[in-house]
């Protein structure tokens, strides 16, 4: 991770505004509609092209992506993982947290401006309606998905002036918030085999010469789940280093042996996290 003693160095929180044509393709294949993937992959391509070129023409100096491959920032990751089954059931949290109990108006408040956003402005995005729950053993098997988001980020960056760029990926206990475990003998059990599979992923970003931002928005509101003894949240954290908010992650500046296996530990990596 570049550090500067000129100038404070700008980013962004890694998902911005998609086109609207772009939106309506997300959210056909979200939906499980039919869609024409050459298309859609063709769109993603120039949409990313387009937002890099925003961000350099605003003087960002650490660019991303603005996440246009994804539906959004946590549901892109259950298409990149097994184990996840569609239950009779709407998308709901598994229970109210101790911050949504003593300030229930605050959440009252931001029901009334998610209904009150303008599809003017920001095209809207069509969630599934039904929820997910994990059945069977996790896996990662986002492969193919992840080597064109980060090629066409490289390709999108080439010969444009920036410092950095970086690649966002959800946290493994944002997963568990989502998904239900119906399938390991514990939460821990569950949590650790979400971040063995993300790990996957975040491994793959650093070694393309990006900086990981680990995304864990809900975890000053979510993470203290009154189902939850606060025992097992602290130790779950002690075992999982991903369960950080907004955690950029940079390469060691060390060259990998080819001969490492793809399961070495990321302690190589130097990380800041920004609260």
């Amino acid at each position: 991770m570049h550090r500067s003693t000129r100038r404070i160095l700008t980013t962004h929180t890694g998902s911005l505004p998609r086109p609207p044509d772009l939106v309506a393709m997300l959210n056909a294949k979200e939906l499980g509609e039919p869609y024409d993937a050459t298309a859609f992959a063709a769109r993603v391509a120039r949409a990313i092209s387009a937002v890099v070129q925003q961000q350099v023409d605003a003087g960002i100096d650490v660019i991303g992506d603005g996440e246009h491959s994804k539906f959004n920032w946590m549901a892109y990751a259950r298409g990149r993982l097994t184990g996840l089954e569609e239950i009779d059931s709407p998308v709901r949290f598994r229970g109210a947290t101790r911050d949504s109990t003593e300030f229930a108006d605050a959440y009252d408040d931001l029901k009334v401006m998610h209904a009150a956003r303008s599809g003017a402005l920001v095209a809207k995005r069509t969630a599934r309606p039904k929820a997910l729950v994990c059945a069977a053993q996790i896996r990662y098997v986002g492969h193919d998905e992840l080597r064109t988001d980060l090629a066409n980020l490289k390709r999108s960056l080439a010969g444009k002036t920036h410092d950095e760029a970086f690649v966002t990926a959800i946290s493994p206990s944002n997963l568990e918030l989502y998904y239900e475990n119906r399938h390991y003998k514990s939460d821990e059990e569950y949590l650790e085999a979400l971040g063995e599979a993300m790990r996957v992923e975040y491994l793959a970003i650093v070694e393309a010469g990006f900086l990981l931002q680990i995304d864990d928005p809900r975890m000053a509101t979510h993470y203290n789940q009154l189902s939850i003894p606060r025992s097992r949240i602290a130790a779950s954290s002690l075992r999982c280093a991903s369960r950080r908010s907004t955690t950029h992650c940079a390469a060691s500046r060390k060259t990998r042996s080819a001969s490492t296996p793809a399961t070495a530990p990321i302690s190589r990596r130097a990380c800041m996290i920004s609260s």
